[in-house]
Formats: C-alpha cells, sequence, structure tokens
C-alpha cells in the first residue's frame, strides 16, 4: 500500500468538490488507484470527513451543470430527451450527495379530530366537588348549643 500522502489527498478531494468522481480522477496521471484513495479512507478519520464534505460540495458543481445541459439543449447540441435524462441524473446526485440543500422534501399532513365535550368534564368536577364538601362536612361537628351553667 503507498503510505497516506495529504497534498495528494487534497488535490483529489479539490477535484471531487469541482465535480469529479474518484474513479475518474484515479485514472489521472500521478493520482493513486481507487483502491489506495479507499484505503486511506478507511485508516483516516480528517480523510472520511473531508471527503464527505467534498462530496456535498460536488452536489453544488452537478446543480450548476444544469445550466450548461440547458445551454446545449438550446443550442442543439442534444436533444431534449437526452437533456432529460442528464438533468434528472445530474439532481438525482446532487440530492444524494446533499441531501438537505438538493434532496427531495417530503412534507407530511395529519389531521387529526378529538372530541371533548366541555360540560360534561364541568359537571363531573362539580360532583366531584360536591362528594367531597358533604364528606369533610360529615366529619366536621360543631356543637352550637350552649350549657347553661357556662353561660353565667
Amino acid at each position: 500500500m503507498i503510505d497516506y500522502d495529504p497534498v495528494v489527498a487534497q488535490a483529489m478531494l479539490a477535484l471531487v468538490e469541482s465535480g469529479e468522481n474518484i474513479e475518474r480522477i484515479c485514472k489521472m496521471e500521478g493520482f493513486p488507484h481507487k483502491g489506495i484513495f479507499y484505503q486511506w479512507l478507511k485508516t483516516s478519520e480528517q480523510l472520511q470527513n473531508d471527503y464527505a464534505r467534498a462530496r456535498e460540495y460536488r452536489a453544488d458543481a452537478r446543480f450548476d451543470r444544469i445550466d450548461t445541459i440547458g445551454d446545449a439543449l438550446l443550442s442543439g447540441e442534444i436533444t431534449s430527451d437526452m437533456a432529460r435524462v442528464l438533468i434528472d441524473k445530474e439532481k438525482w446526485q446532487a440530492g444524494k450527495e446533499n441531501p438537505k440543500r438538493y434532496g427531495d422534501k417530503q412534507q407530511i399532513e395529519q389531521t387529526t379530530t378529538v372530541n371533548v365535550n366541555i360540560d360534561d368534564r364541568r359537571a363531573l368536577a362539580r360532583q366531584q366537588a360536591r362528594a367531597m364538601l358533604e364528606a369533610a362536612a360529615k366529619r366536621m361537628t360543631i356543637d352550637h348549643t350552649v350549657d347553661a351553667d357556662k353561660a353565667d
């Protein structure tokens, strides 16, 4: 295995950010085989983080290419069917590489009906309060009689 070379790795990441993929980069002169790059990924957490970020940025490059495809269509270089396929490909890949920015947004709506009869709840609360007061009144006895001997 070729030792990890941070300069080469950063150059590869710059190409990824600009829209290239590892397969094509590794076929370019001066770059290691893709298997070597993937070995570097396994051993370097920093490279893993940088590669993930580069892929997110590549999504921007993909989205920008949609304009180029549109220009090619308008100039007659490609057919509308070909443009549609290419644009769908770029949008799909951009959505996978940076789903927060380019992913399909799903909005879920839910309607729930809850029936609460407030009058019934109030009546129940009043009943419970009355019962509690009656129970308390039975426990309390107040003697209002006046003892004749103590009154003088």
